[in-house]
């Protein structure tokens, strides 16, 4: 990365996070260089690898880096996501972002979304159902569960929004103010530790 090339590193989410993040932390983040650390099979996803296989910490890791970006997509289709960085797509103050980039990635057993060719852009979620009671804030595998628990309240006869907020950082404060005001509550659902992640983040946004 620091020749001028743009780096892909890849391994399994636990590999991704805790054993490497020193040197991300300062050899790619403290440095600003373009380097993407996609981290596949997070959370439940490792299944039958266990528990140790299983973080349920590496996004809140790669928060904690300032000016890296955090991608948590649903499927291959959004998985373009962590190249469209390096297109030039415009991340922080409307500059072309060159830095670090923590990508979670589903490998295996994923369920489709959204079709081949859909647009995304970094730091803007995606509402994919409108609503006016509660709004479902979901990213990665926990998309496809909040379309289906938004069915089950509309038989209900309960109104949900489901947002897809598959960018963690830099987060859609608009898109996030905006459901917290029209609808009055959100829930939250990510693969992830509610209280170092997503959810923590929307929180943190909503309580200021």
């Amino acid at each position: 990365a620091a020749t001028g090339l743009t780096v892909f590193a890849h391994s399994f989410g636990c590999f991704a996070a805790r054993r490497m993040f020193d040197q991300a932390f300062l050899a790619a983040g403290y440095s600003e260089l373009p380097v993407h650390v996609i981290g596949s099979d997070p959370g439940v996803c490792a299944a039958f690898n266990g528990a140790t296989h299983m973080p349920f910490e590496d996004c809140a890791l790669y928060m904690n880096i300032p000016n890296a970006v955090v991608i948590d997509s649903c499927d291959f289709a959004q998985a373009v996501l962590a190249w469209m960085l390096e297109w030039g797509v415009p991340a922080y103050e409307e500059e072309t972002h060159k830095g670090l980039v923590r990508h979670v990635l589903i490998r295996k057993g994923f369920t489709t979304v959204y079709a081949d060719g859909s647009d995304f852009e970094i730091g803007k979620g995606v509402k994919l159902r409108d609503g006016k009671d509660v709004t479902i804030i979901a990213s990665g595998i926990l998309v496809d569960e909040a379309l289906k628990a938004e069915e089950m309240l509309a038989a209900k006869g309960i109104s949900a929004r489901v947002i897809d907020m598959h960018t963690w950082k830099p987060l859609d404060e608009e898109l996030v103010l905006r459901a917290a005001a029209e609808t009055g509550c959100i829930v939250t659902a990510e693969n992830h530790q509610v209280g170092t992640g997503l959810g923590s983040a929307i929180t943190n946004l909503t309580s200021a």
